[in-house]
C-alpha cells in the first residue's frame, strides 16, 4: 500500500507543478498591476496615462507611423540605433523613452511627447548623430507634468 501512496503522489505532483505555473502566469500582470510598477518613477504614476488626443492625430493618412517604416535593413538598423542610444539615456523619462522612431529611406521622424525641452534636445541629437541633420524630422511635443 505504501508503494502505491508513493506511485500516485508522483503522478499527481507534475500535475500540481503544471497547475501553479499556469495560475501564477496567468495572475501575474494583475497581481503587478495592483501593486505598481517600480520602474516608473513617481512623477510618471502619478499622471494618468490618456493619449486619446495624440491617437487621433496619428490615424491621419498624412502623418507618418511605425507601420509605415521600410523593412530594410538600412532602415531598421538606423531606428534601432536610435532606439538604443535614447534607451541607454537614463536620465530621460519614461515619455521621452518612449518616443517614435520611424525610418523611411533613411529618414527619420521622432514623434510623441518629452517632458522638457532638455529632453526633447537630447532624443533629437540621438536621431541627428545617427542619421543626420537633415534627415531627422522633429514632431516631437514638450508636454509638463499634469497635476
Amino acid at each position: 500500500m505504501n508503494a502505491q501512496m508513493n506511485v500516485r503522489k508522483l503522478t499527481v505532483e507534475p500535475y500540481i507543478a503544471i497547475f501553479v505555473l499556469i495560475m501564477t502566469l496567468l495572475l501575474h500582470p494583475l497581481v503587478t498591476k495592483a501593486e505598481g510598477n517600480a520602474a516608473y518613477s513617481d512623477r510618471d504614476r502619478a499622471v494618468k496615462a490618456d493619449n486619446t488626443a495624440v491617437n487621433v492625430r496619428d490615424r491621419s493618412v498624412m502623418q507618418k507611423t511605425a507601420d509605415q517604416a521600410k523593412q530594410n535593413m538600412n532602415d531598421v538598423e538606423l531606428a534601432a540605433r536610435i532606439r538604443k542610444d535614447i534607451m541607454k539615456d537614463k536620465s530621460l523619462s519614461t515619455y521621452a523613452q518612449n518616443v517614435k522612431v520611424i525610418a523611411y529611406n533613411g529618414q527619420v521622424t521622432i514623434k510623441g511627447p518629452v517632458r522638457s525641452d532638455g529632453e526633447r534636445q537630447a532624443v533629437l541629437k540621438y536621431a541627428r548623430t545617427a542619421a543626420g541633420t537633415q534627415n531627422v524630422v522633429n514632431q516631437i511635443a514638450v508636454e509638463s507634468v499634469r497635476k
